[in-house]
């Protein structure tokens, strides 16, 4: 029950970080990519991205 809800909530907390990352497509504009494109931000939110998913993994074969 436990592993059940913080799997949810490191789910939950992965769809934050994927929606926080940098979109790389051709409708984005110069000023856009200007105002938001930080390195060192766009690098740790790749690395909580990675890490979150990782975890929700382990998490997921733990409750099996």
């Amino acid at each position: 029950m436990i592993l059940s809800i913080a799997l949810l909530s490191l789910c939950s907390l992965l769809i934050i970080a994927v929606l926080m990352q940098n979109s790389k497509g051709e409708f984005q504009s110069k000023v856009a990519r200007q105002v938001v494109s930080i390195n060192k931000a766009n690098s740790f939110i790749e690395k909580t991205t990675w890490s979150l998913a990782l975890l929700v993994m382990v998490f997921a074969i733990l409750i099996k």
